[in-house]
């Protein structure tokens, strides 16, 4: 079983060194949103699922499937 990109909308940005946001959605039903595509040097392209540090030892990331947003936490260790 494999999973279809169904759906890409692309939001260009001037936004520091970010040139564009992303929204992918997987089998018209899973959707990653706020995919930041960033320039680094020149041609060097780094992509990055969003995530809100809530704290400095604690990761949230969102990620909406149907339609409801489910919040994912991560604990991060030194």
């Amino acid at each position: 079983m494999s999973m279809q990109i169904t759906e890409i909308t692309l939001h260009p940005s001037n936004d520091g060194l970010v040139r564009a946001y992303v929204n992918i959605v997987f089998d018209n039903c899973f959707m990653s949103r706020e995919i930041s595509v960033s320039e680094l040097r020149g041609e060097i392209v780094r992509v990055q699922m969003p995530a809100v540090k809530d704290s400095p030892t604690e990761l949230i990331m969102n990620i909406s499937i149907d339609g409801a947003v489910h919040s994912f936490r991560f604990i991060l260790k030194k």
